[in-house]
């Protein structure tokens, strides 16, 4: 089988500086007998040069174009371009981080019409059931909070106090709220936990509460989200943590601007369901930490890409995701059948 792994936009809005497979992986592929092409720099951004590809069995290609002509299996974990899905073999797939609804019309249209197959990889689960590549990269997302937050209250621009978020002798630590249970939440509350941030952790879903409650630190409070419970978590927070989908797989509006404007000034926002429209109605999309903004007061950190912002780590962990799914396609697995029939779209709509 023929596998190509092309190079991400590092730019732009979503700035995708990881890489779907390291070089182990491509070696693990090479060894059973594939054939793998990785397009010139494709890991550059998460540290893994050309040369670590090539040492791996891979064949490195200059031009994209042509890289992506030569795959039966292509992995862009950003969808290609309309061109470049037009110039593939028929009957190619695609794995893409998502499927057919975070695509433009123009791709999914090139895509039917070029009879290619398109894997979105994070509604892809194993064996126990977890969508695998969302829990991992919502892992790293987590974990990376307190350094997210401990950046933005520093006392770096007008209006930002100061604010440690871990306690020192005589000065309490900081107060993160964090709406939202699932692993993105608990990680964040593990993670400043560890700092010895006091954290609510708050969420809709009781048995999600109890489900997660027996891994945290015994000083993380959870509690419902109530609408008192999350006003009133509003106005003692230094951090807060927004991490929420529904069952549509959307953001739920959760804050308007008045909660918004009863923070205490200086205090910081991440809404991470940005990528889903945003849990806030003061969120809009920023491509870089640099980038955040303050409305009311408080101040927003609202990227759709935070994983990227540790390429290497992320990579690490996405690449021992999805090499046994790559593996598998490799292989011939059917794409009507588990693991890939629900996250597959197949020429002329979802299979």
């Amino acid at each position: 089988m023929d596998i190509v792994l092309l190079r991400e936009n590092p730019r732009g809005l979503r700035r995708e500086r990881r890489v779907a497979l390291l070089p182990d992986a491509v070696a693990a592929l090479a060894r059973a007998g594939h054939r793998v092409y990785v397009e010139a720099g494709a890991g550059q951004a998460a540290g893994h040069g050309d040369g670590a590809y090539a040492d791996a069995g891979a064949s490195v290609v200059a031009r994209r174009g042509e890289a992506a002509q030569r795959g039966q299996v292509v992995l862009s974990l950003d969808w290609p371009e309309p061109a470049e899905l037009a110039a593939m073999r028929s009957g190619a797939v695609v794995v893409s981080l998502h499927g057919f609804g975070r695509a433009s019309a123009a791709q999914q249209a090139a895509a039917r019409e070029a009879g290619v197959s398109v894997v979105g990889a994070e509604s892809l689960r194993d064996g126990a059931g977890r969508a695998i590549v969302r829990h991992r990269m919502s892992e790293i997302a987590g974990a990376l909070v307190p350094q997210l937050a401990g950046r933005l209250l520093e006392s770096r621009a007008e209006g930002r106090p100061g604010v440690m978020l871990a306690p020192l002798p005589g000065q309490p630590p900081a107060n993160a709220v964090i709406l939202g249970a699932g692993s993105l939440g608990a990680q964040a509350a593990r993670s400043l936990a560890g700092l010895g941030v006091s954290v609510h952790l708050l969420d809709v879903d009781a048995a999600r509460l109890d489900a997660v409650a027996p891994g945290l630190p015994a000083h993380v409070s959870t509690a419902m989200a109530t609408r008192e419970q999350v006003q009133r978590a509003l106005r003692f927070a230094n951090v807060l943590v927004l991490a929420v989908r529904d069952a549509a797989g959307q953001a739920p509006r959760l804050l308007q601007a008045d909660d918004v404007a009863s923070m205490r000034e200086g205090a910081v926002l991440i809404d991470f369901s940005i990528d889903l429209g945003g849990a806030s109605a003061t969120s809009r999309p920023i491509a870089d930490p640099e980038d955040a903004y303050a409305a009311y007061g408080v101040v927003h950190l609202t990227m759709p890409n935070t994983p990227s912002l540790v390429a290497r780590a992320a990579s690490r962990r996405l690449s021992d995701a999805l090499l046994p799914f790559v593996a598998a396609l490799a292989e011939g697995a059917p794409l009507h059948a588990a693991p890939f029939a629900a996250a597959v779209h197949a020429p002329g709509g979802p299979a």
